[in-house]
């Protein structure tokens, strides 16, 4: 019913919700093509924007109630590009900085497409990408890393639930 509901309807909201719950019926929810939320954004979208937009993502992430006392500077050197970004948090709040701050706790350098690759699952991405060297941790250590990125909100595994079995 729900699939021929959404083959049925003009509007491509509904179309799209029914079709998913279809799917999610049939028992194919783990094939439905969700990382995460920032999954939603297609790549080609991502690179289209300048990398001060990509980072400024990382701030509505941020889960207060875990840093609420911390202040560290992780900084991104991308290569490709000869930028450096940095995400300054502090007490719960970030400041992204499109120079190097005076002190920087944790830096990376990486090539551009490499970060695109990371932005859908940084805390999983991240520790391969430093394994494989396409990453490379150039100041500080690997548990100040993972320190950082515990401050934030891990990306859904799975897509929320449209309906009820």
């Amino acid at each position: 019913a729900l699939r021929e509901l959404g083959y049925r309807t003009v509007n491509t909201n509904w179309r799209n919700w029914y079709l998913s719950a279809a799917r999610e019926l049939e028992h194919a929810y783990d094939e439905l093509p969700f990382g995460g939320s920032s999954s939603l954004a297609s790549v080609d979208v991502l690179r289209a924007q300048p990398l001060r937009n990509v980072f400024q993502r990382f701030s509505v992430n941020v889960d207060p109630a875990r840093c609420a006392d911390v202040q560290m500077t992780l900084a991104f050197r991308v290569t490709d590009r000869n930028e450096t970004h940095a995400l300054e948090l502090r007490r719960g709040v970030l400041q992204i900085h499109e120079r190097t701050p005076s002190t920087v706790d944790v830096q990376l350098a990486l090539e551009t497409s490499t970060l695109y690759g990371m932005l859908r699952d940084m805390a999983t991405q991240l520790p391969k990408c430093l394994e494989n060297g396409t990453v490379v941790l150039e100041r500080g250590t690997a548990g100040q890393l993972r320190s950082f990125f515990d401050c934030f909100d891990q990306p859904a595994r799975r897509m929320p639930a449209l309906t009820t079995r």
